[in-house]
């Protein structure tokens, strides 16, 4: 598996992803290979990060190697250099081959890909155009709805292989503080409130003219950091 750590990518600044590797049985060897989207580049690593590794600077395919593999599960990080004007989401993924009995079986790290998302970007704009649509509206409305037997409590939980990054916890088992938190939860108890739903509701309300294009831009000092329309500084 691989996750993103924090909330994403920062435009001309980095992004770490730890990968975790787990296996049965003896293991020999393992390749470890990652494509990059373009432009972005290999900064550092750490953790048991293999015999052999990519040095600083080198883009498109990084490439690791373990001749002593380290007992299962094992984690490693890597930390990419990302070019300025990124915006969206850009998908990165990993093949990793494990040799056990002279053969080795190739698998792909999941999710696959990984989506990696704009750090600044609210958590309910997926596509990170700096616009919230009425679908990514309508998965902050599913999280609201969270139901914990017949009482909604709006509660959610970090998942890296859903469209935001995000999935609803009617268990209520998860326990806060997170590692990060959605937008639209403000005050950071692992869960979206109506208060705090109809604020992003206020996100996707903006217009232009008599268009609604639900812009929006990063405002320090505001509930959730954010503020309606484009950013006019």
């Amino acid at each position: 598996t691989h996750t993103v750590v924090g909330r994403g990518y920062v435009p001309g600044d980095t992004v770490t992803i730890t990968n975790t590797l787990a296996y049965s049985g003896v293991a020999t060897a393992v390749d470890w290979q990652v494509v990059l989207p373009v432009g972005w580049s290999f900064a550092t690593a750490s953790g048991a990060e293999g015999g052999s590794g990519p040095s600083a600077g080198a883009a498109s395919l990084l490439e690791w190697h373990w001749t002593t593999v380290p007992a299962s599960p094992f984690s490693f990080a890597y930390t990419l250099n990302v070019p300025a004007g990124q915006t969206g989401t850009r998908p990165v993924s990993a093949l990793v081959a494990v040799t056990q009995s002279e053969t080795p079986t190739p698998y792909t790290a999941k999710p696959d890909p990984l989506p990696v998302r704009m750090g600044t970007a609210h958590s309910a704009d997926t596509d990170g155009d700096l616009h919230i649509s009425l679908l990514e509206l309508t998965r902050v409305i599913e999280l609201y709805n969270t139901l914990t037997g017949t009482v909604r409590t709006g509660r959610y939980r970090l998942r890296a292989d859903t469209e935001d990054g995000f999935d609803a916890d009617p268990a209520g088992t998860t326990a806060v503080p997170l590692d990060y938190y959605h937008s639209a939860d403000s005050d950071h108890d692992g869960r979206i409130g109506l208060f705090e739903l109809t604020r992003a509701i206020e996100l996707f309300n903006f217009r232009t003219g008599t268009t609604r294009t639900g812009e929006y831009h990063l405002q320090a000092g505001s509930e959730d950091g954010f503020a309606p329309g484009p950013d006019l500084r």
